[in-house]
């Protein structure tokens, strides 16, 4: 009897795989159809019919295999991502999140997944704005554009790494690649022969990241005890060190250096901490590098160690004041000139053909001015939830906990970017800082709830 029932549903469960498979093909025949007939009485151009031809198949593929996306994401040159359309990439991440939707019939995008604070700040910018116009109005659309990229990219990585898809030694891979990729092209001719966007002096800062994620893996074992490629790691880490050299940008080195005290104290090996008392000596020692650490006296007249930054997150925060406690609305900043913040005829800061506004140099001061209070809400918010997931995941007994302390610099120097410079007009890093991101809070939910981590 017992046989007998087991057969029936074994039977059952056939048939309705088989009826879900030949309504599948039924569908996919007539968005086929219906896009001919488009295309052949010139509704539809020949360009758009085969990208809404390949959309859903595209979209069944990442659907069942979503770490593909974040992968090859990682692994590319970052600064080509910033050619490559906004809204093709949103349309990829839409695809493959509607596609998790359906086949594994679940999105988690609820409250555990980390970047409600990150939509909390983009909620407030598409609704609480001022009115512009002209460049300044396509400037504000662009990093709009790029903030619901950020938000999908992580929930996509977030999603990949809950249901078990993505994979931390392949996150790391991936990002060691795209890492490896961008220094080179930015530190060769091959980035202009190929036309793709150069980073500028940003890219010691994904230099950092790449040191920091070969030092972890070189002093943090994996999870058979064993660790993983030390010389190739080694190698990559002197590269990515020569890298930082040339421009000697110092928030680069002190991410750099802040990774390396983390990793050590996370890795149970304060001996390392000697490689921080070297750099400092040698900074100290090489005429060079002495300039840039220790202003002399015409440096510390233009603002010292913060090279005038002081000055500039002194005028803004007065502005901020002013507009609290809901901001002065988004777009505000992209229209302060540096002669509209320092007065007429200044220098500091001064304005370049690239661009008409003054970047903040602090994403934290960059949001209050915009929204106020909600700016500060929002970024509290998701650096709150991400210190708690890293914390969960790290004291938890998951593999994945190696791989989020290996990928801690990524983290960290985008934290230290965010109070120097800005992470959020920096695409190249924050694609890297997102990515993390998404894997961190994943990871922390597959500690929870291990049985949910089945690809």
């Amino acid at each position: 009897m017992a046989v007998r029932t087991a057969l029936i549903h074994g039977v059952g469960r056939e048939t309705s795989r088989v009826a879900r498979r030949a309504w599948l093909y039924v569908v996919l025949m007539a968005w086929a159809a219906a896009l001919v007939l488009a295309q052949a009485t010139g509704r539809l151009g020949t360009t758009r019919a085969v990208v809404l031809l390949l959309l859903p198949v595209v979209a069944i593929g990442v659907a069942i295999r979503p770490a593909w996306v974040v992968l090859l994401l990682a692994a590319v040159p970052m600064a080509a991502l910033q050619s490559v359309p906004g809204r093709a990439l949103d349309l990829l991440l839409l695809t493959t999140l509607g596609g998790l939707l359906v086949v594994r019939r679940g999105v988690f995008v609820g409250w555990r997944s980390g970047f409600l604070g990150i939509g909390v700040l983009f909620a407030a910018a598409s609704f609480h704005r001022i009115d512009l116009t002209g460049d300044t109005a396509l400037v504000a659309r662009g990093f709009l554009n790029y903030l619901a990229f950020y938000v999908l990219i992580g929930l996509v990585t977030y999603n990949a790494t809950r249901i078990g898809d993505l994979q931390g030694t392949h996150l790391v891979n991936a990002l060691l690649i795209g890492l490896t990729l961008s220094v080179t092209l930015e530190n060769t001719s091959l980035s202009r022969d190929l036309g793709i966007a150069s980073a500028g002096r940003g890219v010691a800062y994904l230099a950092a990241v790449g040191f920091a994620i070969c030092f972890a893996r070189i002093i943090i074992r994996t999870e058979d005890g064993r660790y993983y490629h030390r010389r190739l790691h080694m190698l990559l880490a002197a590269l990515f060190l020569i890298a930082m050299i040339p421009d000697l940008v110092r928030g680069a080195w002190l991410s750099a250096l802040i990774a390396v005290f983390f990793v050590s104290l996370l890795a149970r090996k304060r001996r390392y901490w000697l490689l921080i008392l070297a750099a400092l000596m040698a900074m100290m020692i090489v005429p060079v590098a002495r300039e840039r650490v220790v202003p002399n006296q015409a440096q510390a007249a233009g603002g010292g160690f913060t090279t005038g930054r002081s000055e500039l997150w002194s005028r803004l925060w007065d502005r901020m004041e002013s507009g609290l406690p809901l901001g002065n609305g988004f777009g505000y900043t992209f229209t302060l000139t540096s002669q509209d913040v320092f007065g007429p005829g200044s220098a500091n800061f001064s304005d370049s053909q690239s661009q008409s506004f003054i970047y903040p140099h602090n994403d934290f001061i960059f949001w209050m001015v915009e929204l106020g209070l909600i700016g500060l809400l929002g970024m509290v918010l998701f650096y709150g939830q991400l210190v708690m997931a890293f914390r969960s995941v790290s004291r938890s007994t998951s593999g994945n906990r190696f791989h989020a302390q290996i990928l801690s610099g990524a983290l960290i120097t985008a934290f230290v970017t965010q109070l120097v410079t800005s992470t959020f007009f920096f695409p190249a890093l924050a694609d890297v800082f997102f990515i993390v991101g998404g894997f961190v809070f994943g990871a922390r939910e597959v500690a929870r709830h291990p049985s949910e981590a089945r690809p």
